[in-house]
């Protein structure tokens, strides 16, 4: 029943909770050690970390494709893949299909689904920037009440004049603002596809009753993914509104402004007149790029394709798994999707442009699956 199904959620995030608490209590009684162990090992843990990114980006693209091919009525993948696919469909990071929402607020439609999809991520943007003013305004009130006490104990003849402070330099490379905004980044390139699709799906109607000669059977069109809105409804002319501004922020927006934000860095990342190694070592400790929040998506790749992780692995997943929804034929729609596939294993191919050989072998595999 409805209440026992929400009684267990409740349970399973209480112990969930519980668990989250603990493991950061552990972390926190055992920084130092766990500060050191990174220290020690960064490179590997570095390479780990871009070999499990891989993983969940192709796992992400293949379970979405997938999707698009079941619901233009595709033939099943052969067993055991199929299966083995199945048991990986948590990789899409669909929280709306993780989180068991109809259990607290009854049947959850699209209309729901692309608010949690569009409002979720800039409440939680809106949330880190709060954080940090905040972060920002301690730390300035802090140095003021040193600047102050130290002024205090100097003798009046000698004491300076109080003047506002300068602004802050760039924080250090480890600072909990640079990696809180880091992660942000992370995590809005990691779910843009999956809040593209649940923007482009409002798009996307369909003819029910088109066969059926019976002359008092009217056809009617219906929205693709929830047959319960009539796209000739009010309600879903205001969702496609909604669905238009959103288009203009997310999958257009959004992209646009990451290429923007990483070209004004670009004469740091490939710096002009020196050698591949030379380049490499010069940002790692350029200022610029480690006070950037959006740098770190190119120091995994070389210096000349800085632009790379932008421009053509996020392109690629938006073109796969949002783009596909404008096909209504699953023969078009394989050709459409192989075509791509094609060109962006050929391309990461002949432009090898990860730093490490071992991390690049890995995605060119993880290419192939797709």
């Amino acid at each position: 029943t409805k209440g026992s199904s929400v009684m267990t959620l409740f349970i399973i995030a209480g112990v969930m909770g519980v668990l989250a608490i603990v493991v950061g209590g552990l972390m926190l009684y055992n920084a130092q050690r766990l500060s050191d162990f990174y220290a020690r090992n960064e490179e590997r843990i570095l390479q780990l970390s871009a070999k499990i990114t891989a993983l969940i980006v192709t796992m992400q693209i293949i379970v979405l494709v997938n999707e698009n091919h079941r619901d233009l009525e595709g033939e099943m993948l052969p067993q055991p893949y199929g299966k083995f696919l199945d048991s990986l469909s948590f990789l899409a990071l669909d929280m709306v299909e993780f989180v068991p929402l109809s259990c607290l607020f009854g049947r959850v439609g699209h209309l729901e689904s692309l608010l949690v999809w569009t409002v979720g991520p800039l409440s939680g943007i809106a949330l880190v920037s709060l954080i940090i003013l905040v972060s920002k305004h301690e730390q300035r009130k802090v140095v003021s009440t040193r600047v102050y006490r130290k002024c205090r104990s100097l003798p009046a003849i000698i004491r300076p004049l109080p003047r506002p402070l300068p602004p802050d330099p760039y924080p250090p490379p480890l600072s909990h603002r640079i990696q809180l905004r880091e992660y942000t980044c992370f995590g809005v390139i990691l779910i843009l596809p999956l809040i593209s699709r649940a923007v482009l799906q409002t798009f996307r109607c369909v003819k029910y009753d088109e066969d059926d000669k019976y002359q008092y059977v009217q056809t009617k069109r219906v929205l693709f993914v929830d047959p319960d809105v009539d796209c000739g409804s009010s309600l879903y002319w205001q969702m496609k509104t909604y669905a238009i501004f959103m288009t203009i922020v997310w999958p257009v927006g959004v992209p646009l402004a990451l290429i923007i934000w990483l070209a004004q860095l670009s004469s740091y990342l490939d710096p002009a007149n020196v050698t591949e190694e030379e380049a490499i070592e010069q940002r790692k400790d350029n200022p610029h790029i480690v006070g950037s929040s959006i740098a770190f998506v190119a120091l995994y790749h070389r210096p000349r394709y800085w632009y790379y992780e932008v421009v053509f692995n996020l392109q690629r997943r938006l073109i796969l798994t949002c783009v596909v929804l404008v096909f209504e034929n699953n023969g078009a729609f394989i050709c459409f999707v192989l075509a791509v596939s094609i060109i962006t294993t050929v391309s990461e191919r002949e432009m090898n442009p990860h730093l490490d050989p071992f991390v690049g072998a890995f995605v060119y595999l993880m290419q192939w699956q797709i």
